[in-house]
C-alpha cells in the first residue's frame, strides 16, 4: 500500500508519513472468509489487521460461563472502534 490516505482505513491514514513509509512495504491487502479464525487463545499473534470494508469480532469467555463480544469495524467514513456488549 503506497498512499496512507488511499488505504480506506482511518487508523492507517492517521499514521504520520515518515512512520507510514517505514510500515508501508510490509502492508498487504488480504481477503478474509466469513467465520475465519484470526487468532486462537494461547496462540502467537502473527498479523495485525486494519479492517476496511468488513467487521472483525472477538468473543471472550469471562467469569461465570458468560461471554463478551467485541467488534472492530473500519471504513473510510467510520473510525475503527471496539464495542463491548
Amino acid at each position: 500500500m503506497k498512499d496512507r490516505n488511499s488505504t480506506g482505513n482511518l487508523v492507517l491514514a492517521s499514521i504520520p508519513p515518515k512512520e507510514y513509509r517505514r510500515l508501508g512495504s510490509q502492508l498487504e491487502p488480504v481477503t478474509l472468509k466469513f467465520g475465519q479464525v484470526l487468532y486462537e487463545p494461547g496462540g502467537t499473534i502473527g498479523h495485525v489487521y486494519f479492517p476496511i470494508d468488513c467487521l472483525i469480532s472477538l468473543l471472550t469467555a469471562v467469569v461465570g460461563g458468560k461471554f463478551r463480544f467485541w467488534t472492530l469495524e473500519g471504513s473510510r467514513r467510520r473510525h475503527a472502534r471496539a464495542i463491548g456488549l
